[in-house]
């Protein structure tokens, strides 16, 4: 999560006023509103047990195996050095780590893209 400092406007949305908190939930709704994708979606949602009484939260994260994070760390592996942002060694020296995580099981890797509330139409 950003911390306060890092500028980031939604890490700290109870800072900001109404309007534009307004203006920020409408953009990410119509996110949401082409057909191709609410078909998808509602497809997943009808692969849950749940009813209007629960809340799920879903936030795409890896767990365990480096299975679908793996080509991404890889790819920052390489990339990294090249940006200036680690040393070959440094860069090198994370990912090996990331890879003995995903051979003992503990691999976390997560990003939420999207937040979605969802209920069971009666």
């Amino acid at each position: 999560m950003p911390s306060r400092s890092s500028g980031d406007p939604y890490g700290t949305t109870d800072k900001l006023d109404e309007a534009l908190l307004q203006v920020m939930a409408l953009r990410l709704e119509a996110r949401g509103q082409p057909p191709k994708f609410k078909k998808m979606l509602d497809d997943y949602l009808e692969t849950m047990d749940i009813d209007a009484a629960k809340s799920v939260l879903d936030m795409g994260s890896g767990t365990g195996v480096a299975d679908f994070w793996r080509s991404g760390f890889e790819s920052f592996r390489m990339l990294m050095p090249k940006v200036g942002a680690m040393t070959d060694q440094e860069a090198e020296a994370w990912a090996e780590a990331l890879r003995q995580d995903s051979e003992r099981g503990v691999f976390f890797g997560s990003s939420n893209y999207y937040s979605y509330v969802a209920r069971r139409r009666a």
